[in-house]
């Protein structure tokens, strides 16, 4: 009954009621946004932190410059990857590369197919359910990762130490324990063509080991600005040998090729060899440790935070002011109204209570409208990022603090006013 009141109250003034609204919403994003970026980056370095074995100060990403589409500059790579390796202070040198694969045993695998059409929602995976999603590694990668297991066994320093025709070891991810099983050999078909020959290429991987539910790693599209993935849906296993010897396998892991440091090394000497090494070889180098290439992308931002949290806030102060001022004039035009009500057996607490429970309803909605609106504009993929970096922060506290004084400022003073008016006033609807 006394919802069913608040809404009529608000049909009566609809115009007023829809402009606080439309206020309220936009100050809301504009706010929910500079929270967005915030959250990103502090989200960001503690998820590393938390889920993968990196000292985010002496791990650093290797950029590689003048990138020559050669097999020539591939082998100038792995002469480099070679030096580094032997360097003292110097925990792991390799990259790591997510490619899309089809094996030939879960090509037509109904129950496997299924099982991707419901796990995983974009628009490649919907159209290819086909694919699989295989992280390639190299084995200093494992330095990176407390990745564990539930079933078989982890990958090991041996497991990489691979040669033509021999069998790949790979993880295989938890949702799909129930479509797989340890043991399991799947095969990929790859063509090249030589002498104007189509030549055919297998290559086995054997399943050794079910990835621990919830484990995660780098996305394969920005490890900086986007989340770590879950494995739950993707397999894990070394970079195959031939794989090693493809040009276009090899660069397309140049943007994510790292180095870890011992916590007692002394990074910028070890830096400078390597540099020197990459010149020798006509390799031109730089690095960056992830807490630098973290903090640039909040320096990035920090300006258009700024201007987001104070046009936010002056916003609000501005909704304030005007929904103060709405409200007055809807209760100075309501006497009658309230006086019919009071007549009615209503009370002036009663009355304060529609009040306050048109303006918690306003808010409620100005909330939900603000969420639809970032939906709108940046798509639900990049919406559902939003959400995870603040269900995962302070953010909604924030946002609950900044609305719960929004209701607070905006009906203290109303209602103060109308505890304050006579019943004959109200009755006479008139000063």
């Amino acid at each position: 009954m006394y919802i069913k009141t608040v809404l009529k109250s608000l049909s009566k003034k609809k115009l007023n009621a829809l402009l606080i609204i439309f206020q309220l919403s936009i100050s809301f994003l504009i706010i929910v946004n500079a929270f967005k970026f915030i959250d990103q980056v502090n989200y960001q370095s503690n998820s590393i932190k938390n889920n993968l074995n990196i000292n985010l100060d002496k791990t650093y990403r290797v950029m590689f410059k003048n990138v020559e589409e050669t097999k020539d500059y591939i082998n100038r790579l792995h002469r480099l990857r070679e030096y580094v390796g032997t360097l003292d202070g110097v925990v792991g040198y390799g990259a790591y590369d997510e490619m899309g694969v089809i094996f030939d045993e879960l090509r037509m695998d109904d129950k496997y197919i299924n099982r991707n059409l419901e796990i995983k929602k974009t628009v490649r995976s919907l159209t290819y359910p086909e694919l699989s999603d295989v992280i390639f590694i190299n084995s200093s990668i494992l330095n990176f990762t407390n990745m564990e297991v539930e079933m078989g066994r982890m990958l090991e320093r041996q497991d990489f130490n691979l040669r033509q025709g021999m069998q790949v070891p790979i993880l295989v991810g938890s949702a799909y324990k129930d479509v797989l099983k340890l043991g399991d050999i799947l095969t990929i078909t790859e063509y090249e063509m030589r002498k104007n020959q189509k030549k055919e290429f297998k290559t086995e991987f054997k399943v050794i080991g079910f990835i621990k539910q919830g484990e995660k790693w780098f996305s394969d599209d920005d490890f900086v600005m986007e989340p770590l993935e879950k494995l739950d849906d993707k397999f894990v296993a070394p970079n195959y040998l031939f794989n090693q010897e493809s040009i276009i396998s090899n660069l397309s892991t140049l943007h994510k090729v790292f180095i870890q440091m011992e916590d007692d090394a002394n990074d910028k000497i070890i830096l400078r060899e390597v540099r020197e090494k990459g010149l020798e070889y006509n390799l031109n180098i730089d690095f960056k440790s992830i807490v630098e290439l973290l903090n640039e992308y909040n320096e990035g931002y920090s300006e258009i935070i700024q201007i987001n949290l104070l046009l936010g806030v002056f916003l609000v102060v501005m909704s304030l002011i005007g929904i103060v001022s709405i409200m007055l004039i809807n209760i100075r035009s309501r006497y009658k109204e309230f006086g019919i009500r009071i007549m009615s057996g209503a009370s002036i607490r009663y009355i304060q209570m529609i009040i306050i429970g048109e303006m918690i309803f306003m808010l409620v909605f100005s909330f939900v409208l603000s969420f639809l609106f970032r939906i709108s504009f940046e798509g639900i993929s990049s919406f559902r990022n939003t959400m995870f970096f603040m269900l995962n922060s302070n953010s909604f506290i924030y946002l609950f603090f900044i609305a719960s004084l929004v209701v607070f400022v905006a009906i203290i003073y109303p209602t103060i006013v109308i505890g304050k008016i006579q019943p004959s006033q109200l009755i006479k609807g008139e000063d």
